[in-house]
């Protein structure tokens, strides 16, 4: 997990690496873990963790977006900076208004520990009862 301070800290290096007239930064992490059975056995366990930073840079009526996965403060100004030089040599569009306006950012209970340290044996005993509550029920 990436933890609040963290990524404020590469949001405002973006931020401030993008010197533009208004711009967006986005960070989005996931873990994922699939636990596949055949036969009451375990045949594939598999996980998964990304994360990415993007960030979309607005001069005037021009934008352009860049991301990356690299989660530092150079990386995420390097990102900044690709998204700059993109609204640089982008065409103008004439339809776009603004960015949305700042708003405070909400505490949000987004992490379980429990979930976040399952085990492919705890999924493997959560299935077990699912199967046997599925047996009795046909």
């Amino acid at each position: 997990m990436l933890g609040k301070e963290k990524c404020l800290a590469l949001i405002e290096a973006a931020l401030a690496a993008c010197e533009c007239d208004q711009a967006e930064v986005v960070i989005y992490a996931t873990d994922h873990a699939l636990t596949r059975f055949a036969d009451s056995t375990i045949h594939q366990n598999v996980a998964e963790r990304n994360a990415m930073l993007s960030v979309r840079a607005v001069r005037g009526r021009r934008s352009g977006a860049a991301r990356g996965n690299q989660l530092t403060v150079e990386a995420a100004r390097d990102v900044a900076q690709r998204a700059k030089e993109l609204a640089a040599v982008s065409a103008e569009d004439r339809e776009f208004v603004s960015l949305a306006q700042p708003q405070p950012i909400p505490d949000v209970p987004s992490y379980a520990e429990a979930t976040a340290a399952s085990t492919p044996e705890t999924r493997a005993a959560a299935v077990q009862e699912i199967v046997a509550v599925a047996c009795r029920e046909a």
